[in-house]
Formats: structure tokens, sequence, C-alpha cells
């Protein structure tokens, strides 16, 4: 498939923020417009209802400043997971998949997915979920997205699935 580049108006703020967003949710900017984009061509709609209602807010979890255990990982993905049906597994990759995680670090999750069911919304309930319920900072990537490099083969050959819809 041949890429070619969009060009979007935008202001400066909400650019700002749509980038800060899309690093919060483990993402780049391309990919979360070539989600939306084809998740709209694949409904024929826009996916969301267009709202001048103020977010609900979320309260902001504090940093969990010790090493959590795998198990308390997997609890929490597993409960968020299961409030997003799309979700089909979850695998830890990173510091806490080696055993090598300190207090400071992250979570690193590689979801894979059902093609049309998740959206970008889903995604960031998702993470958000995990977030507050670990106190971590949590960074996700995509199955689908990653390809076949060197990065995804690390994770299929390191990784530990923690969660599996059944």
């Amino acid at each position: 498939m041949s890429q070619s580049v969009l060009s979007v108006r935008m202001d400066s703020d909400t650019k700002a923020a749509f980038a800060a967003f899309c690093e919060e949710v483990g993402m780049s900017v391309s990919t979360a417009i070539n989600l939306f984009a084809r998740q709209t061509l694949r409904e024929r709609r826009i996916p969301f209802e267009i709202s001048t209602d103020p977010p609900r807010t979320r309260v902001a979890a504090q940093p969990a400043q010790r090493v959590l255990s795998r198990d308390e990982i997997t609890v929490a993905v597993a409960q968020a997971a299961m409030r997003v049906p799309g979700i089909s597994d979850v695998v830890l990759f990173g510091s806490y998949a080696r055993g090598e995680a300190r207090p400071d670090s992250d979570i690193d999750l590689r979801i894979a997915y059902d093609e049309g069911a998740l959206t970008l919304f889903d995604l960031s309930e998702f993470l958000q979920d995990v977030q507050e319920a670990t106190g971590k900072s949590v960074d996700i990537v995509s199955r689908h997205d990653l390809g076949n490099d060197d990065f995804a083969r690390a994770i299929e050959r390191d990784g530990v699935t923690i969660y599996e819809r059944t």
C-alpha cells in the first residue's frame, strides 16, 4: 500500500494537546489519525458523538513508588481489558516482563484487538484505567501497527501474555 501525506489545519493549542494525548496513549499522531480515518470509512460515519459538553474529568493516579508484582499488573490489565471488548490479548514486555523493574519503571504493554472493534477513545479509557489502578505510567503499542521489525520480534520473544479474552 502506498503512503501519502495528509495536511490538516488546526490551531496550535489543539495540535499540541492532541500530540500530547497521543504520546500519553503510546501512539504517534499519524497512527491516531489513521485509526480514526479507517474507522470512519468502515462505519461510514464519524465514530463518536460530537458534543459541547465538557469531558469527564478523571483523578490523576499518584505514582506508585514501588515495584509492582506481575500479579498486580495482570489484575489491573484484566479488569481494564474486560471493559473494552475489542481487546483480544495483552502482552507485558520491557523491564517488568524481564523482572528488572525499578520503582520508577513504567509498564509496557502490547495489545492485540479485533479489527474495527477498538476506538481511540476505548484505548484511552483502557490506558487510564490501568494507570489509575497501578499508579504507574503505561506505554501501549499495538500488534497491528508494529510490523515485523526487531522491536516486534523482541516483544514476541520476551513478552509475557497477561490477558487473553475468553
